[in-house]
């Protein structure tokens, strides 16, 4: 058959969700796809050739589209159970009325529901304690921000064990250590998505298909910003996928998905 790039990409893509890996979801056919091809024709006791035909296509989009529709499913059902989990814990800590709720708060939900308004309430706070603060604290602590390393927090909660800015301290040196023990697994995703979206007209694609399963991305424009990164951590959390923020290939495989569900 003469399948158009998109149409082999389709393929990829259908194969990916079958578990049938292609090594690339670039619309060409190399030794991966083929291998994959043959793999998906084994597990239906057909011959091994590599190549489709017109009858093995229609059954590999009919089982692909099964999968996805289970796929989409589940995360939905994974994203209303986050969503209820999150409401009440934002109940639980008092809707953000004190700066301990606030924090735990953030701690367990950083890209939660309630994310922006408690950064928001978190920020007037620690305005309102830079204000109180004496100067020499004050100045220390804008160093401290602007270094951002673990090393640094440290050393100003010793320096300032008293400090109203300590329990600010205290939350990003969390934040940073748990991180750090993300490390190597948010280095290869990152390295990834260099290769899997790695020009601005695939990211624009991937803010369009997180737009389409109301993710809000931020603006459409292949320029992967702060709400960009939160929304493909959400879509990673209800997908059940490594939650990394990146665009990893199997990251991309459920968008596309995503995005054939609601096209069609």
């Amino acid at each position: 058959m003469d399948l158009n790039r998109e149409a082999r990409r389709d393929v990829q893509r259908d194969l990916s969700l079958l578990g049938f890996d292609p090594r690339g979801v670039d619309g060409v056919f190399g030794p991966g796809s083929r291998a994959a091809i043959s793999a998906h024709q084994r597990s239906l006791g057909l011959p091994e050739t590599g190549f489709l035909s017109a009858e093995q296509l229609r059954v590999l989009r009919r089982d692909a589209a099964v999968r996805a529709a289970e796929l989409e499913r589940e995360a939905q059902e994974r994203r209303e159970l986050e969503e209820t989990q999150d409401r009440a814990y934002w109940d639980s800590v008092g809707r953000g009325q004190d700066e301990a709720g606030l924090r735990a708060y953030l701690q367990r939900y950083p890209d939660g529901l309630f994310a922006d308004l408690a950064q928001q309430r978190l920020d007037q706070i620690d305005d309102d304690s830079r204000q109180q603060a004496a100067a020499e604290e004050r100045n220390l602590w804008d160093r401290v921000r602007q270094q951002d390393s673990p090393e640094a927090y440290r050393q100003f909660m010793q320096t300032f064990p008293d400090s109203t800015f300590n329990e600010a301290a205290r939350a990003r040196l969390t934040q940073l250590e748990a991180e750090d023990g993300n490390r190597a697994e948010v280095d290869a995703a990152r390295a990834e998505e260099a290769q899997v979206a790695g020009n601005q007209i695939v990211r624009a694609l991937v803010e369009q298909r997180l737009n389409q399963v109301g993710l809000a991305p931020g603006a459409l424009d292949g320029n992967f910003d702060e709400e960009t990164r939160r929304a493909i951590r959400r879509f990673q959390q209800a997908a059940d996928l490594p939650v990394t923020g990146y665009v990893t290939q199997a990251t991309m495989v459920r968008l596309l998905a995503s995005g054939t569900l609601r096209r069609d």
